[in-house]
């Protein structure tokens, strides 16, 4: 479907602070670009914009990256995004260019959402994004470990896709042929995707994972543990921990069952807000640091975490109150702001 061209698309890519004019000279540094040690997953053919709008805007604590090569596109999630609080960056670009953007390693997650079917000719299958040579090079930008979250409503393209990943070492899982009636939570919809399932299509859906996927699982289990914890989800969090589990907090030399810890947490007379700055993973050791605050209040969390089968054992936590420096040490003139002024409480 062509889309006509937008008069006020110029000035926005050329005014448009999320715009990256030329991603080849961040290719090995990207946390830089982001300015934090968070995964980077990227939507390779974005269209509009709405979904990876949408999922940067649920999930702060991960970068986004956006690949559009239609400028005249991608335009309104450029205007979407521009004056959002997001982690995302645009690049106007076309997916064969990708190893000139990107080293090995940089991109652990890549959506692939309602890409060309290229159907009418067999010899135009190479062009799929889910073809075997568009998978090497995934492969490459994820450093042999990272994965591929695919959807379409393309039946044969789906057939082809699965034989595709299979073929080429990954490991498919939460495949689904009629996505909006099955049991899976937190889908994001695209454009094309709420027009489809208006009609009454059905949309298929599958994750692939290759290499060893322990790191990335351990930072979706640690935020959607603090996502408990913000959120008060009783429940949730209480699934976190095995039953046994002890949880101190040093600071104010308490140690608390599971059940006082979240009768404690989700009994806050208040709406608590964060986001992980922070996480470091060895072998059963998890590491987080994560900035909380609500009302006038902000403080900074550092959590020792013990995990057993996945779940916490043991939490060792200590908390500080944001501030600034005392008086006697400003007097001294040493040292810099890490940041240009205090981070405010967001409401």
């Amino acid at each position: 479907m062509r889309s006509r061209k937008k008069p006020w698309a110029e000035n926005e890519v050329a005014t448009n602070e999320k715009v990256i004019s030329e991603p080849e000279k961040l290719k090995g540094k990207w946390r830089e670009y982001f300015g934090n040690e968070n995964p980077i997953h990227m939507e390779i053919g974005s269209g509009k914009g709405r979904f990876i709008v949408e999922t940067a805007t649920r999930n702060r604590n991960i970068n986004y990256i956006s690949v559009e090569r239609q400028k005249h596109v991608i335009v309104m999630g450029m205007r979407a995004a521009r004056e959002l609080d997001i982690s995302l960056g645009f690049i106007i670009g076309d997916v064969e260019d990708l190893q000139d953007y990107f080293d090995e390693g940089e991109i652990k997650r890549i959506y692939i959402n309602f890409c060309d079917p290229w159907q009418n000719r067999k010899k135009w299958h190479k062009r799929r994004l889910t073809h075997k040579n568009f998978l090497e090079m995934y492969k490459k930008l994820m450093n042999n470990h990272g994965e591929i979250f695919f959807k379409t409503d393309n039946t044969e393209l789906f057939e082809f896709s699965l034989n595709q990943l299979s073929e080429n070492g990954f490991r498919l899982s939460n495949i689904t042929l009629d996505l909006h009636n099955s049991d899976y939570e937190g889908n994001v919809m695209t454009e094309y995707e709420e027009k489809f399932s208006k009609s009454g299509m059905p949309i298929y859906r599958c994750e692939a994972a290759y290499g060893n996927q322990k790191m990335t699982t351990v930072y979706e289990n640690m935020n959607r543990y603090w996502e408990y914890v913000i959120k008060q989800d009783a429940k949730g969090l209480k699934e976190s921990f095995t039953d046994d589990a002890s949880i101190k907090w040093h600071d104010t030399n308490e140690k608390f069952t599971v059940d006082e810890f979240v009768r404690g947490n989700c009994e806050y007379p208040g709406k608590w807000h964060g986001e992980i700055e922070s996480l470091e993973q060895y072998e059963n050791r998890v590491i987080t640091v994560v900035r909380v605050w609500a009302d006038e209040m902000s403080f900074r969390v550092t959590s020792f975490f013990k995990m057993e089968n996945g779940l916490i054992k043991e939490l060792d936590e200590y908390w500080s109150e944001e501030g600034e420096a005392p008086e006697w040490r400003r007097s001294m003139n040493i040292g810099t702001q890490i940041k240009q002024t205090l981070a405010t409480c967001q409401n």
